[in-house]
């Protein structure tokens, strides 16, 4: 997956394979719409690969993340909420992605492992295949241009573009 951030020239490039659990959304929240797939899911994508590589810094992650919502006309409630949740409960994720890509652990499946997956199978119990057959992630970059358009300064500039737009009648789905 692709995602060409704005008109940046920049462009975050998840590789094929790569697992996602998508929007990390608890379950009591989906009977509000809330679920793990939604128009946020290319974003939720797109945070789980930051997360997983830590080619930017999580405040990066998070604020490219909200950039992604707003480009794929997620409305402004739920772009908050997404937001504040990986802003508050993001932190274990980080530091559980570090600590098993420590440990060699690949969250990228490989084209000859990707369609002999059982069906009832579990990402754990298919990890520990790919572990046991000494399966790993490609290498990533240990930094991307585009980790500089996750500053807050960034941000606020597109929010404020985005709202607007939205005064405008030229974005009404990023409008409450």
């Amino acid at each position: 997956m692709r995602y060409d951030i704005f008109d940046s020239n920049e462009s975050v490039v998840v590789p094929v394979g790569f697992v996602t659990d998508f929007a990390s959304a608890p379950q009591a929240l989906w009977s509000f719409g809330l679920s793990p797939h939604g128009r946020y899911s290319r974003a939720a994508v797109i945070h789980d690969f930051l997360y997983w590589a830590q080619i930017c810094t999580r405040e990066q992650a998070d604020n490219i993340m909200l950039l992604a919502m707003m480009e794929s006309g997620v409305n402004s409630k739920e772009q908050f909420l997404f937001y504040r949740g990986v802003d508050f409960g993001g932190n274990p994720s980080w530091k559980e992605n570090k600590d098993d890509r420590a440990k060699g652990l690949p969250r990228v499946v490989p084209v000859q492992y990707r369609y002999n997956i059982p069906h009832n199978a579990t990402w754990d119990e298919w990890e520990q295949v790919l572990v046991r057959n000494n399966v790993k992630d490609p290498i990533f970059p240990t930094t991307a241009g585009y980790c500089r358009l996750g500053t807050d300064e960034y941000v606020a500039q597109k929010m404020k573009d985005m709202e607007e737009e939205c005064k405008m009648g030229l974005n009404p789905s990023f409008c409450l």
